[in-house]
């Protein structure tokens, strides 16, 4: 009778533990879902060029780093179609909120790159004052063929950004 009991005991932990993992694997998928949908929502709203839709959406995010770093198929992030865009509010959002300057897209542009290709001289400034590679836009650019024109220096001299200068003088 003792064995039995024992048993039943057993059992009913056993049966206990397996409903609880249940819970908590379906719970688990729940969150990755909702995770999901908020980088989506976080990404549709900076491709869009949507300030405010991004703005709920980072703010609805678990992890806000993940959020405002996610990339598209393409790899690129919610601050690359900012300067792509040529929108410096939505860019100023994302810095503060600590979107990597320096990310690369599948491609190899950057949004430093987006912006300065897109004449958003701006948000260009921006991201120098964040600390974007200003090396990396000038070894794309001899990479490609292109003589590195004197905007990236007078840009840099400009905003007093004195240090920046040097290295494209160098």
């Amino acid at each position: 009778m003792k064995k039995i009991i024992v048993l039943l005991f057993l059992l009913s932990i056993a049966f206990t533990g397996y409903g609880q993992t249940q819970r908590d694997v379906i719970s688990r998928m729940a969150n990755k879902l909702l995770r999901e949908q908020t980088l989506e929502q976080v990404m549709r709203a900076a491709q869009k060029n949507q300030l405010s839709t991004l703005k709920r959406a980072v703010a609805d995010a678990v992890n806000v780093s993940l959020a405002v770093n996610v990339t598209d198929s393409k790899g690129r992030t919610p601050l690359m179609w900012a300067c792509k865009n040529g929108n410096l509010e939505m860019e100023k959002f994302l810095l503060s909120s600590g979107a990597h300057v320096d990310a690369v897209d599948d491609q190899g542009y950057f949004a430093l790159a987006y912006a300065l290709f897109g004449g958003h001289a701006q948000i260009a400034v921006e991201l120098i004052n964040a600390n974007a590679n200003l090396k990396r836009v000038i070894a794309y650019r001899l990479r490609h063929g292109e003589w590195v024109d004197m905007s990236l220096l007078t840009l840099a001299m400009f905003n007093g950004l004195y240090e920046p200068a040097k290295e494209i003088l160098k």
